[in-house]
């Protein structure tokens, strides 16, 4: 004999739990503030001391053009090898916070830094080969250079791809005068 599968009722009991529970929830919602009535958490007190270098837009964009210009004035810096004890010129207030605050996260943090403050240097570098920082073309040419002596060791660390490698070493002997070799 085959057995049937079938639903019960609920018991009156079950449904007049339900019900209640309900209709309590319902009215906690409905009476409850639509607002907090404590007041809100300010950050800073009124009185308080100016806004920190971090905060301050104006700070912010001299901090990021005084790095720019750091790197036009020597674009042909060289990689970090050791641990960074302070802030490279090149690297803004901002950027030397974001950078550090991230490798704080990895197992290795020192070498994570230099890792990622090397990443830095080298795309604002690709940023004077391309054009893309306002700079003479002798300056570009230094920096072209110092792309092309690391490129190498960017690809070997898996920082760069070496199909985007071999592009961006092509536009740095264009830049500088030289022909590509296959």
């Amino acid at each position: 004999m085959r057995e049937r599968w079938r639903l019960s009722a609920p018991s009156r009991g079950g449904l007049l739990g339900a019900t209640l529970a309900t209709a309590t929830l319902g009215a906690v919602w409905w009476w409850a503030p639509a607002s907090p009535t404590h007041e809100p958490v300010r950050l800073v007190q009124p009185g308080a001391a100016a806004a920190s270098p971090l905060t301050d837009a104006q700070t912010w964009r001299d901090g990021l053009q005084s790095a720019t210009q750091a790197l036009v004035r020597r674009p042909d810096v060289a990689p970090v090898s050791s641990a960074l004890t302070e802030r490279p010129d090149y690297v803004s207030m901002w950027e030397w916070v974001a950078l550090k605050t991230t490798a704080a996260q990895h197992a290795d943090p020192d070498r994570e830094l230099v890792r990622m403050v090397n990443v830095l240097r080298l795309s604002k570098q690709v940023d004077l080969v391309e054009g893309v920082t306002p700079a003479s073309l002798a300056t570009r040419q230094q920096a072209a250079r110092a792309v092309l002596a690391d490129l190498p060791a960017q690809v070997r660390r898996g920082d760069l791809a070496e199909v985007d490698a071999q592009q961006l070493r092509a536009r740095c002997l264009a830049l500088i005068g030289a022909r590509p070799t296959p």
